[in-house]
């Protein structure tokens, strides 16, 4: 509505030349510079008077009305009736053509065009708008589909709007119903190393479900995706697809640091952590920190080659990334002190 006021004030100033003109001509006084047939609402009339005189520049300006408030009750068919009437009385398609300069009369035309425009996006076109499917009834049919396709294009194709839908779903949206077979298949999909962009998407459509549902570290725990992600970090084949690993590995080190420590994931996070940029180094240090929070018994082996890398962290140039090696030595030395099991 307030785009619909503005556009109606618009109107005034190529009108105004108009009537400007009308207003100098004495002989020209007589004539209605406006269409002398009225539209459908309005009950005609024999006279049509003029309207009233220019204003001067030392007159102040006049008051901003507000919208009709029964026109703007109308309904959205009444709406568009009075647009469409107005749209082919004042420059409608069809009128002014073969006029090569921008007369008034144009200006008033293209400002209506857009009256119009606006008032058919407000009334919804007479069409209601597509319902919004929710997120499970796609994946469902979605994680169907890619149980047996054998095309791996098709595959790529389909792993990326799975990420899409991931990205934007929510605990409440995707539901709990698709978490097993969506880990089972991602799982079989991080195992397909002739096919770098399969591996990169199934480890992107983990961490999706990881941040949208996190009761779904449990499901990708037990469903042995950790050492497919931990291997991915102990030989870098692709970078963009170890710092994926590392990201989901992220999301696991707080719950489940256990199950990470004892396949060797805190050795694998600090390995080739000087090849990363230096945010992922401080996502490596961070899942790290986190591994050391809880070491059991039975992982102190998983420990001890983990050591050298640790006390190089402390020689880092970023300044988050000492500190986050300090974390690690005391979290360390906290755990085993207090002798906290798995």
């Amino acid at each position: 509505r307030m785009q619909c006021a503005g556009i109606a004030s618009s109107l005034r100033s190529p009108w105004a030349s108009v009537l400007d003109v009308r207003h100098n001509n004495p002989e020209d006084r007589s004539e209605n510079p406006f269409p002398s047939h009225d539209p459908p609402w309005v009950e005609s009339s024999s006279s049509s008077p003029l309207p009233p005189p220019l204003r001067s520049s030392s007159s102040p300006p006049p008051a901003i009305l507000a919208p009709d408030p029964s026109l703007m009750d109308d309904e959205p068919e009444e709406r568009g009736a009075r647009a469409a009437y107005l749209f082919g009385a004042f420059g409608g398609e069809g009128s002014h053509e073969g006029s090569g300069n921008a007369s008034p009369s144009g200006q008033v035309g293209a400002s209506l065009r857009a009256l119009h425009a606006l008032l058919r996006s407000l009334s919804g076109g007479g069409h209601p708008p597509p319902p919004v499917l929710p997120d499970h009834s796609r994946l469902a049919p979605l994680i169907e589909t890619l149980k047996t396709e054998q095309d791996e294009s098709k595959v790529t194709s389909m792993l990326s709007d799975l990420c899409h839908l991931l990205s934007l779903g929510t605990e409440e949206s995707i539901g709990g119903s698709v978490v097993e077979p969506l880990v089972s298949l991602l799982t079989h999909y991080l195992q397909f190393d002739h096919n770098p962009d399969i591996m990169l998407l199934a480890c992107r459509a983990l961490t999706y479900l990881m941040d949208a549902i996190p009761q779904a570290n449990g499901p990708v725990v037990e469903g042995g995706a950790v050492p497919l992600l931990i291997g991915k970090l102990v030989t870098i084949q692709f970078i963009d697809l170890a710092e994926q690993a590392l990201g989901a590995l992220q999301k696991l080190s707080s719950d489940h640091s256990t199950a990470v420590l004892r396949e060797g994931g805190l050795a694998a996070c600090l390995m080739y952590v000087d090849f990363f940029p230096t945010g992922t180094q401080r996502t490596a240090v961070s899942t790290a920190a986190n591994l050391c929070s809880r070491v059991p018994s039975d992982a102190l082996s998983a420990i001890d080659p983990a050591i050298p890398l640790l006390t190089q962290l402390l020689h880092s140039v970023d300044q988050k990334v000492v500190e986050g090696g300090i974390l690690c030595f005391s979290r360390l030395a906290e755990s085993l002190c207090l002798g906290i099991g798995g």
